[in-house]
């Protein structure tokens, strides 16, 4: 005889969006929104100490204020991955 199989708990209508959070911003309006992420304001390195926290994670025991402002200077995405990388090492 065949096992029955459990009903599922959980629907998929109930499923977490992982990922950006698209409604943040909703009342600002979408060209506003599009600023917001141009000037990194929904960047998670917006300061200090968002930073010196991913550096501990990547083991980095030492990092400065002048490292900081380095990072900021890098620019593009890029680079300032392959700074984190660098880390590492």
């Amino acid at each position: 005889m065949a096992k029955q199989k459990k009903p599922k708990t959980t629907s998929s209508s109930v499923r977490r969006a992982h990922g950006p959070k698209r409604k943040q911003f909703k009342e600002c309006g979408k060209v506003m929104s599009i600023e917001f992420a141009k000037c990194n304001v929904l960047n998670k390195f917006v300061d200090e100490s968002s930073w010196r926290m991913a550096c501990l994670a990547r083991g980095c025991k030492k990092v400065s204020h002048d490292d900081w402002k380095k990072f900021c200077d890098l620019g593009t995405r890029q680079k300032k991955q392959q700074f984190f990388e660098s880390l590492g090492r």
